[in-house]
Formats: structure tokens, C-alpha cells, sequence
């Protein structure tokens, strides 16, 4: 399966661990994953619509977050 492009933007970050994630276009049952700094998966899912909630319960520190082929830095603060 080919994964897509797509532009999101995740607010706010940093956070406490709750985060939005946004884009223009449905995201259509698209996966996500979160990477601990050693890159292992820290929380994974699906996202639906133009905007989801994720809540990152691992503790602090920095993450990454994956959706298709795009990724970007998350911050969870203590």
C-alpha cells in the first residue's frame, strides 16, 4: 500500500501531552504512529476527518509523530 502526503499541523507543541492534529483534507482512516527518541512505537492509530485529538501518556520528552510519508518533532512537558 502507498502511503500519502499529507500536510497536518499539531497544536499546540509543546504540550502536556494532549494535541490536535489538523489538515486541509480528511485524513480517511489514516494511520499514525508516535516514536520514542529510540524509535521505538510509543502509540499508533487511525485518524479520521479534518481534525483529531491524541493524548501521548508516556511521559516527557521529545516524539515524532508519522503520519504517511510526513513527520514532525512532538514536545511532552512534565
Amino acid at each position: 500500500m502507498e502511503q500519502a502526503d499529507i500536510n497536518f499541523k499539531v497544536a499546540p507543541n509543546p504540550s502536556f501531552g494532549r494535541y490536535t492534529i489538523e489538515s486541509k483534507v480528511n485524513f480517511n482512516d489514516q494511520l499514525y504512529q508516535i516514536f520514542d527518541q529510540f524509535g521505538r512505537i510509543a502509540l499508533s492509530g487511525v485518524l479520521s476527518g479534518q481534525q483529531n485529538e491524541i493524548h501521548i501518556t508516556e511521559g516527557a520528552g521529545l516524539y515524532f509523530l508519522k503520519i504517511g510519508n510526513e513527520a514532525t518533532k512532538v514536545q511532552v512537558l512534565n
